[in-house]
């Protein structure tokens, strides 16, 4: 998902595969099936400003099987194969996966303090239908593995 150009990206896996060999990749889903990221991701853009749409969105940028199925067949792989999942994120509690999520990432350094703080308030309330009873975070994640053949 982070390079220039994806295919040659894949050509490259390829090329070091053996003959016969699997190149296999793990992409996450579109953002519009993230049911608990897409709210967060409209909190950090909210708050955040128009650099972060390009940033956060980036994650998601590989979720449409179709696109990833031809960037496999543009790198010469065979035998396309796709399976679907959804997994699920735990962290002590939403603070935790918001810092990840900030401090992790060329975020750090842009953001106000006061940014910051407004993004960790308003992120609990979007996050709140993931959140236990005692405060643990619990989010959904879907992703896709993506295999081919040299």
């Amino acid at each position: 998902m982070f390079f220039s150009d994806r295919a040659g990206a894949l050509r490259e896996m390829a090329r070091v595969a053996t003959d016969g060999g699997t190149v296999a990749v793990q992409v996450w889903d579109q953002l519009t099936a993230q049911e608990g990221y897409g709210p967060l991701i409209d909190v950090l853009v909210r708050h955040g400003g128009p650099e972060v749409v390009d940033l956060e969105h980036s994650y998601w940028a590989l979720g449409d099987l179709g696109l990833v199925t031809s960037l496999f067949e543009a790198a010469g792989l065979r035998e396309v194969a796709t399976s679907s999942r959804v997994g699920t994120v735990r962290t002590p509690t939403p603070d935790d996966l918001i810092r990840t999520e900030i401090e992790a990432t060329p975020l750090a350094g842009r953001l106000s303090e006061e940014a910051y703080q407004s993004i960790l308030a308003d992120a609990r309330d979007a996050l709140r239908p993931f959140t236990t009873g005692d405060g643990r975070l619990e989010l959904p994640i879907r992703g896709h593995l993506v295999t081919a053949r040299r």
